[in-house]
């Protein structure tokens, strides 16, 4: 796990969460996407990690997400949620318990799962 917090700190926005990282909890990296049935996944905007307790559901981890972004209510609401790794993303509902969607392993596929934020990407409306 030290590895991979290492690797994921360079290609994440930010400094690691100053919460303490206790022995039930994770820190994974957190990217804005959007996903058309008939495209890839497109990312955009800078990911960041996140600290994710064990029994903490979705609906939990996006008031953090929303308080921490500073989005608008009417627009954050209208976001989905997915885990994401080397398959399509796994869409989540509230009452999830998103730690259960995570391996907690040291392997490739570990280390490429995210939790994806899926809305549009508003930086294209301005050009």
């Amino acid at each position: 796990m030290q590895n991979w917090i290492a690797e994921a700190t360079g290609l994440t926005k930010g400094k690691i969460p100053k919460e303490k990282l206790g022995p039930q909890d994770w820190l994974i990296r957190v990217c804005h996407f959007d996903h058309d049935q008939d495209q890839e996944l497109q990312y955009f905007e800078s990911p960041f990690l996140l600290i994710i307790h064990e029994d903490e559901t979705l609906a939990e981890i996006k008031i953090r997400i929303w308080e921490k972004l500073q989005i608008e209510d009417k627009d954050f609401f209208e976001w989905s949620f997915a885990v994401i790794g080397l398959d399509l993303p796994v869409y989540l509902k509230d009452s999830d318990i998103v730690s259960r969607y995570f391996l907690m392993e040291d392997s490739y596929e570990a280390r490429s799962q995210h939790l994806g934020l899926r809305h549009r990407d508003n930086s294209k409306k301005a050009n």
